[in-house]
């Protein structure tokens, strides 16, 4: 989890710590894990937990005042169960070379429509989405930011109601000429799947038959 400024928020392990320490007492279960449910205060994974127990073996982490841990920084990203309720992932944001031909591609292949165009109120982005009816707002965006595009994420995914509309997306692909991946069934979760390139090269995945459910 991250602080105002992006640094990473230092979890207090003082509770896994005690019971890990609890547990080599004699006569004690050595669970920490149901320990630390018992007291009902902190819930931490059971990769966290093996990680704590085996860092106080080696002296990794030692107990200091009161308790607390000293732990490595790679370790300081665990977070509470209850600081997880509430967030919502809600958009992914590119950059393209021409916000119009981007728009056009995001509308023509992806079945996405303009939510909202940011240029008309003095913005510099386009927010594209699943239909939203008047007056609801989007479940989750794609934004497009205009300007020099330096770096590519892996690729978009996009789920047909079809197994059939793969193979179409594929072929309106081959003849812009614009496939990078003709269709593939691999089944299972992967499923079905085709990738094409958007205009400015950012990869955009098509399947079927995989276990999401998506937004429509």
């Amino acid at each position: 989890m991250f602080g105002p400024c992006g640094g990473a928020r230092v979890p207090d392990y003082s509770l896994a710590v005690a019971a890990v320490n609890d547990s080599n007492l004699p006569g004690r279960s050595p669970s920490p894990r149901a320990e630390l449910m018992r007291r009902g205060k902190v819930h931490l994974e059971e990769t966290e937990l093996s990680y704590l127990s085996s860092a106080l073996a080696s002296g990794k982490v030692r107990s200091i005042g009161g308790g607390r841990a000293a732990v490595p920084r790679r370790r300081r990203y665990v977070m509470r169960a209850d600081r997880r309720m509430g967030i919502r992932w809600t958009h992914i944001t590119i950059t393209v070379s021409n916000i119009e031909q981007s728009i056009d591609f995001y509308t023509s292949f992806c079945g996405l429509s303009v939510v909202r165009d940011r240029r008309l109120e003095g913005g510099g982005t386009v927010w594209l989405g699943p239909d939203t009816p008047l007056g609801k707002m989007p479940a989750f965006l794609l934004v497009l930011g205009q300007g020099e595009v330096t770096s590519r994420m892996d690729h978009l995914g996009f789920q047909c109601a079809r197994r059939e509309q793969v193979d179409e997306m594929a072929e309106k692909g081959r003849q812009l000429g614009i496939l990078v991946e003709p269709p593939q069934d691999f089944g299972g979760v992967v499923g079905c799947f085709t990738m094409l390139r958007d205009p400015d090269g950012h990869l955009v995945e098509f399947t079927h038959g995989q276990p999401i459910e998506g937004l429509t």
